[in-house]
């Protein structure tokens, strides 16, 4: 065989081995695109899988974190419902259990429009004047002394102090409008009177009170209360100082003559509840002295103390609590 024919049979071999190493290569580049999309198959539903497992973990954090905010708003509102309560089971216990009671609401009564009645009423709001600048002295003396909740009383020479804090579920807004309200604001005619005989006076309030009250051991009478409130407000407290003038006592039909009471109370109410749920302390000071220039020492004696005076406020302080706490539970429902 020629040199020419051998190459061209080479030739012929190397064409055929191409177009075989070519048809090769096609297949191996289809092979590669078909695993190529066949692994982007399988990446696309492994990315969607992440993405929601992703979302369901966020829906499950907000979930656990607004279950956390009504669990302590309905621990808050339980309290605030235990706290209403309590409140009404107090007030139906210590109706049945006070030994000195008054059987019937006090009766708002009319100035006498008297020298003597202004003379009276002068007196009381100079006090109250003087008690104002005291409130800082008193709150920091006596005031925060106390436990959360409970009361005592101090004898004096003549007469005694007392001191009583509590909390109740109010805001202390409507605590201090409860007491105002209790203290005469709706009494029409003496706002009438202390604006004839004193002028407009912006958050004081004058009153007069005849009632009845009863003792189980001591008997019945009637007494005559005069007072002046005036009432501070600011961002922290509530204050409300009243002073009273307490005259014409008949015990068991008779006058007591020489018995004249003067009371000066301190009240300042602090919020010590939540956002969610109000709670108001209200903190009480009173001192017991007698009033006026004459003193029979008969009635101020340690014994007519601890038997009679001290027991008889703390159960007027308990009607004054209930009835308060009346007002405030009134519109609370109106």
């Amino acid at each position: 065989m020629s040199t020419y024919m051998r190459r061209k049979t080479e030739m012929k071999e190397l064409s055929s081995e191409a177009q075989e190493l070519q048809a090769r290569l096609r297949e191996l580049k289809q092979s590669s695109q078909t695993r190529r999309n066949d692994t982007s198959c399988e990446l696309v539903p492994d990315s969607r899988w992440k993405k929601l497992a992703k979302w369901q973990r966020q829906l499950r954090t907000q979930a656990e974190c607004e279950n956390e905010q009504l669990r302590i708003a309905i621990s808050d509102h339980t309290q605030m419902a235990r706290s209403l309560d309590q409140v009404l089971r107090r007030r139906v216990q210590k109706a049945t259990d006070l030994s000195v009671s008054i059987p019937r609401p006090p009766r708002w009564a009319d100035s006498e429009s008297s020298l003597e009645e202004r003379v009276i009423y002068e007196a009381l709001l100079m006090e109250a004047c003087a008690m104002h600048a005291d409130v800082d002295k008193i709150a920091q003396k006596f005031l925060h002394e106390t436990v959360p909740s409970g009361s005592f009383s101090r004898l004096k020479p003549f007469g005694f102090e007392s001191l009583h804090s509590t909390e109740v579920p109010f805001s202390r807004s409507a605590v201090n409008r409860a007491i105002r309200v209790f203290s005469g604001e709706r009494n029409d005619h003496m706002r009438r009177y202390a604006t004839q005989t004193f002028g407009v006076m912006d958050d004081t309030i004058l009153n007069k009170v005849e009632s009845s009250y009863s003792t189980a051991a001591y008997g019945s009478g009637q007494v005559c209360f005069r007072s002046v409130m005036h009432n501070v407000v600011d961002a922290k407290r509530s204050v409300l100082f009243t002073t009273k003038w307490i005259d014409n006592v008949t015990f068991t039909g008779h006058h007591v003559d020489g018995l004249v009471i003067k009371e000066r109370k301190w009240t300042i109410l602090e919020d010590t509840g939540t956002d969610d749920c109000a709670v108001t302390r209200i903190q009480t000071f009173t001192i017991v002295e007698p009033g006026g220039s004459s003193l029979d020492s008969s009635h101020w004696s340690k014994e007519s103390l601890e038997k009679v005076f001290i027991p008889a406020w703390n159960q007027t302080r308990v009607i004054i609590q209930r009835r308060i706490e009346n007002i405030l539970i009134d519109e609370f429902v109106a």
